[in-house]
């Protein structure tokens, strides 16, 4: 058994949110945003290959698109508030593309899938068309990660099932049409 777990690396990136109101209190967000990772293995026992228990295994990088609908409710709706907090839940699928193997193993592929997210936030109203919007948003993803290490062992791979939680932390300036 190899054990560890799996480390990415954090980012910051711009988003690009689209909301949709169907009426004062509820509404609709789309979340937009790619962003690259490094990838790496933490506290690996791979000492049956000649390797060290312990071990921290460059995995290089990968990019991550992980579009998420979230349906909301405004708490303080009303056009005269200028402080306007809301919650969200919703659905996450988690696309990773454009993959960087390392020198370390031969190959490594994931599963893309589906998520939960959660959200928490609020719109600052600055005048009647434009806003500044802070959330925090909470994704829950389980994928399948399979590390081809044949260039270490003969038909050595490692598929994993691989638990990634982001915190993702957003602020922004919008504007209502």
């Amino acid at each position: 058994m190899v054990g560890g777990y799996v480390s990415l690396s954090d980012t910051f990136v711009p988003e690009l949110d689209f909301t949709y109101f169907f009426t004062k209190h509820f509404a609709t967000e789309l979340i937009l945003a790619t962003t690259k990772h490094e990838v790496h293995t933490v506290g690996s026992d791979i000492s049956a290959i000649g390797g060290p228990n312990n071990a921290n295994i460059d995995l290089e990088s990968v990019w991550l698109l992980p579009p998420t609908l979230t349906a909301q409710y405004h708490f303080n709706p009303l056009a005269e508030k200028v402080f306007k907090p809301y919650v969200g839940a919703g659905v996450n699928y988690t696309i990773f593309y454009n993959v960087e193997d390392g020198n370390t193993v031969k190959k490594v592929s994931y599963q893309n899938n589906f998520g939960y997210a959660f959200q928490l936030g609020f719109d600052l109203m600055l005048n009647e068309t434009f806003f500044i919007n802070a959330d925090v948003k909470k994704l829950f993803l389980k994928i399948v990660v399979t590390v081809d290490a044949s260039n270490l062992a003969t038909g050595l791979a490692m598929p994993a099932a691989v638990t990634i939680n982001p915190l993702i932390m957003g602020m922004g300036i919008g504007m209502k049409f």
